[in-house]
Parts: C-alpha cells; structure tokens; sequence
C-alpha cells in the first residue's frame, strides 16, 4: 500500500511544516534528546 501513497503539494508543505527537532516519540531505551 506504501508504494501506491502520493502526496500532492499541500500534503508536502503539511510535512516541511513540522518541527523536526521535536521528537514525536521517547521510549525507555532512547538516547538522550537535545
């Protein structure tokens, strides 16, 4: 299913939008986080 997913122009400016230093996930084992 992943191979047939497009993304148009919005769906592209959405994802550059994100802040990318902002980690969405932390579990026990992760690394330390700047």
């Amino acid at each position: 299913k992943a191979l047939g997913l497009t993304l148009d122009a919005e769906d592209v400016a959405h994802i550059d939008a994100l802040d990318c230093g902002d980690r969405q996930a932390t579990p026990d084992f992760a690394p330390e986080w700047d």
